[in-house]
């Protein structure tokens, strides 16, 4: 496309070559002012325009001098036709410049990929406006130039349609996995608009959709072997480099819901596993990770509760017997703890009830034995005697007694019996203390004396005038008294 410069140039060549016509420029150029100040609003001054060649008015036409005769010359200049080419030139120029701004848009979208016939032909009619602007017929020149500048604006409107269908084109490119008609449409997209944040990231979607589709194939391979885990490993490679591409998002939901279903299955398998065992932590820890893996499945709460009912039941059973073998080997208090555990469990536990009741009662007995033979010198007590007697006949009156109270019945017998048998014991005195032995009397003074006394705990108090008090307890033990038993008051008392 030729510039209005041309033009300059030649009118410029003209009026070198027609030095002779100066003067006649000159008085053209004076009317021209004169009809600029008669018409202000109409027109604005003119460039200079200077005759072409071809122009009907010659040189010879617009000479300044009258001609002989002495009439003056006529003029053949239209200053109101010069002035409407100027306002047309003018018009044409401003076309001119929208022109180029369309142009110019329409090259950054690199339109010649997408519309080359239709710039072509915009460009065709842009020369052939430049041909008419040349020759001066600048009307002609403007239509034309307003015929390719329309032209133009129907390609920057069509850019925008043909972007998004090319966005769209991409997309589906990508959804069909042709890595080639996608990189084509973003590419497209991209040379219309170069900084639009979807044809870029739709590009590299574009770019990285072959390996995208590869990983994805792997991953088909290692599922039809069931090696789920490494086929999730290549479908979340695959995400990474497209985070959006459809297939690859549905795979690895498809993939982590068969890793779930898989691993919930093992887990409840293992429980199961451990359940017929009688492992039952172990089972109850593996159907709590089911219940993990699948927080709603039903299954996995039943088999905890089952579990928890069976652990419970065994622990039932498990306790009753322990109560059974320890009443068995007489271990009362022992027995008494089992059946108490028992209940804890199940408290309407009839067995257990009776068996606490029953192990309750041997214990009672079991203790009282064990307290009345270990202290024999308390039978020296009638109260204590009695009560021991109706121990020993409350032993005797259990059936089946089991070796240990047989044993406890003797012991208590033979140590009733001795308790009943009197031991002499040797008292010692100064004959000056007045000597009281509870239980039994006053015994006076003396300096030595031997009494019999049934086994027990004796207490004696010795008094002098002058003397402090003293007080002297002993125990009679049934095998015998060998040291005697000394009571003086030997502390005097201060008056």
């Amino acid at each position: 496309m030729n510039d209005i410069s041309e033009v300059n140039a030649t009118e410029t060549s003209w009026m070198e070559r027609n030095k002779i016509t100066l003067a006649a420029f000159i008085g053209l150029s004076l009317i021209l002012l004169a009809v600029i100040f008669w018409l202000p609003k109409l027109v604005t001054p003119p460039t200079i325009e200077t005759a072409s060649p071809e122009d009907p008015a010659g040189p010879a036409s617009v000479a300044g001098s009258a001609p002989t005769g002495g009439s003056p010359a006529v003029s053949n200049e239209s200053p109101w036709q010069d002035a409407q080419l100027a306002k047309a030139r003018r018009a044409a120029q401003e076309i001119l410049a929208k022109l180029l701004d369309k142009q110019k848009t329409l090259e950054s979208m690199q339109v010649e990929l997408w519309a080359k016939a239709n710039y072509q032909q915009a460009m065709s009619y842009a020369e052939q406006a430049d041909s008419l602007y040349r020759q001066r017929q600048f009307d002609q020149a403007q239509a034309q130039y307003e015929q390719a500048l329309s032209q133009l604006e129907q390609l920057v409107a069509m850019a925008d349609t043909i972007f998004t269908d090319s966005l769209k084109d991409g997309e589906q490119a990508i959804a069909e996995r042709n890595a080639e008609q996608a990189i084509s449409a973003y590419q497209l997209a991209n040379a219309i608009r170069p900084h639009n944040d979807d044809a870029q990231k739709g590009l590299t979607r574009a770019q990285t959709l072959t390996d995208v589709i590869n990983l994805l194939d792997e991953a088909e391979n290692l599922q039809l072997n069931q090696q789920w885990q490494a086929a999730k490993d290549k479908v979340e490679a695959a995400l990474k480099l497209d985070p959006e591409f459809a297939p690859a998002q549905a795979q690895l939901k498809q993939l982590t819901t068969t890793l779930r279903d898989e691993r919930f299955s093992q887990l409840m398998g293992e429980g199961y596993s451990h359940l017929y065992n009688e492992k039952f932590i172990a089972a109850k820890k593996s159907f709590k990770q089911a219940l993990a893996v699948k927080p709603q499945e039903k299954t996995a709460k039943q088999a905890i509760e089952q579990a928890n009912n069976q652990h419970t039941q065994f622990l039932i059973k498990q306790h009753m017997a322990t109560a059974l073998k320890q009443e068995q080997q007489e271990k009362w208090q022992d027995a008494v703890n089992y059946f108490e555990q028992a209940l804890k469990l199940d408290d309407s536990l009839v067995k257990a009830r009776v068996g606490l009741i029953r192990t309750q009662a041997r214990a009672t007995l079991d203790d009282k034995l064990e307290q009345t033979i270990a202290n024999p010198q308390r039978l020296a007590n009638n109260a204590v005697y009695n009560q021991a007697q109706g121990l020993l006949r409350d032993a005797k009156a259990i059936n089946k007694p089991g070796p240990r109270l047989q044993q406890q019945t003797t012991l208590l017998q033979a140590v009733l019996e001795k308790s009943q048998i009197p031991i002499t014991v040797q008292l010692q005195s100064d004959n000056l203390t007045q000597v009281t032995l509870y239980r039994v009397g006053k015994l006076g003074n003396f300096t030595e004396r031997s009494m019999a006394l049934k086994p027990g705990r004796y207490t004696l108090v010795g008094t002098r005038e002058g003397y402090r008090d003293v007080r002297q307890e002993f125990t009679v033990l049934p095998n015998g008294q060998t040291s005697p038993i000394v009571i003086q008051c030997r502390e005097k008392v201060s008056l």
